[in-house]
């Protein structure tokens, strides 16, 4: 995230829920938070990252392109705005797209929805598609 607001609002419910100690929060936009990961030696290290950064077709894309060099091979990433109004566009537009994955998402008119990808949701894809 880039503030610490937004996420203050999160942090009592980790809490509740036990896994304060298992999520990573970085205060930082989300390229330079990627880029320092993978400068300090942490690719593949993840076993999930949830995008919800720059909105822009550029940025998801980036941010996607970065996310893959840090998550785990049977790792998962989601997007947030997957399924959104016309605002964040951008994000669908992408995962629509994009020509080396597919993910599913939900089918959300409030938040905007959540696409997911991972090695085991493409696996189950190619096998309906074929």
């Amino acid at each position: 995230d880039i503030n610490e607001e937004s996420t203050s609002v999160g942090r009592p419910f980790w809490r509740e829920a036990g896994v304060e100690n298992r999520i990573d929060l970085r205060i930082a936009p989300a390229l330079e938070t990627l880029d320092s990961l993978i400068e300090a030696g942490q690719a593949r290290s993840f076993d999930m990252v949830f995008i919800d950064g720059d909105h822009t077709y550029e940025g998801v894309s980036q941010d996607t392109e970065l996310v893959r060099d840090i998550i785990q091979a049977d790792g998962l990433i989601c997007w947030h705005d997957a399924n959104p109004r016309e605002k964040y566009m951008d994000v669908r537009l992408y995962l629509e797209n994009e020509p080396s994955f597919q993910a599913i998402a939900t089918k959300d008119d409030y938040t905007g929805g959540i696409a997911c990808w991972s090695e085991i949701i493409q696996n189950q894809i190619n096998k309906t598609d074929s």
